[in-house]
């Protein structure tokens, strides 16, 4: 517990606003080409090894420790991603839904056993299922959109609850960049981000099933080029497209949150109370 504690102790303080769309250009809405052009595009998948687990699951559970990509590689037909562009115009920094079902073909590259159903929800609304995408940035040749995805994968068993495996990563964050003229896709992948904990372990036993959280330093699939941007075009920070994401996922994350230490500083100037969570892993995903 105390290495979780020292790892993350948030505290709320005020409600902060979404982050403001920075751009040189118009901020008006632009229609992307809804139907790709049926291209090739090859993926390579990484899967490192499970790691810094509190109760030592990859030590302990080979069914756990040994996991790696279903296919290194893998060519893929690009135009299957069309049906995560949006179907209305729309500006740089907005944010859409899209089916994370489309993605799927993608992410069993990883594994066959990718879910959009995130088990540990079972109809509770303790989950945040699903898929979002923003446009990050377009000029007149390309655009990049990024993506965020929760998904499931289920490693071992019939998916009951008392008889299954599941390897649950925090999220997948994604780019997609396009060719606005060809209408082909240049790049695309998705990634765990490495961070302390980015990953949630059940394992089925004969007593019934354990957990545990731990990390996974690489999980991605990966393919193509992403062009880079003038100073000049309409696009906004990648760390402002990805916060975007974040709040369609998690409305409370418009909260500011704060060290301990910084938040009792900020209480002091301005005789706000403390809320202060201790937590066991992350609150802006579904690592835990």
């Amino acid at each position: 517990m105390l290495r979780a504690l020292t790892h993350l102790v948030p505290t709320m303080l005020c409600l902060a606003g979404a982050p403001a769309a920075q751009s040189a250009r118009s901020p008006e809405s632009t229609a992307l080409p809804r139907e790709l052009a049926a291209t090739e595009l090859e993926l390579e998948a990484r899967w490192e090894r499970l790691t810094d687990t509190v109760y030592h699951f990859e030590e302990r559970f080979e069914l756990v420790a040994d996991l790696a990509p279903a296919a290194r590689r893998r060519t893929c037909d690009a135009a299957r991603l069309s049906a995560l562009l949006p179907a209305q115009a729309v500006a740089v920094g907005d944010v859409w839904p899209v089916d994370v079902e489309s993605l799927l073909p993608f992410v069993r590259q990883l594994h066959a056993g990718a879910t959009a159903t995130l088990h540990h929800d079972r109809g509770s609304g303790i989950g945040a299922p699903g898929a979002f995408a923003c446009l990050r940035a377009i000029d007149g040749a390309h655009a990049e959109i990024v993506l965020r995805a929760h998904v499931d994968f289920r490693i071992a068993g019939d998916g009951t609850d008392a008889r299954s495996s599941w390897f649950t990563p925090a999220q997948f964050a994604g780019r997609i960049a396009l060719d606005l003229a060809r209408r082909t896709v240049l790049g695309f992948e998705l990634a765990v981000p490495d961070q302390h904990s980015n990953v949630d372990v059940n394992v089925a036993l004969e007593q019934g099933v354990i957990a545990d959280i731990g990390r996974v330093p690489e999980m991605s699939i990966r393919g193509g080029t992403f062009p880079a941007f003038a100073e000049d075009a309409a696009q906004i920070a990648e760390r402002a497209a990805r916060e975007r994401l974040t709040r369609a996922f998690y409305p409370f994350a418009a909260i500011a949150w704060h060290e301990l230490a910084e938040a009792r500083a900020l209480s002091l100037a301005t005789h706000k109370p403390l809320h202060v969570i201790a937590l066991f892993g992350s609150l802006l995903d579904e690592s835990c």
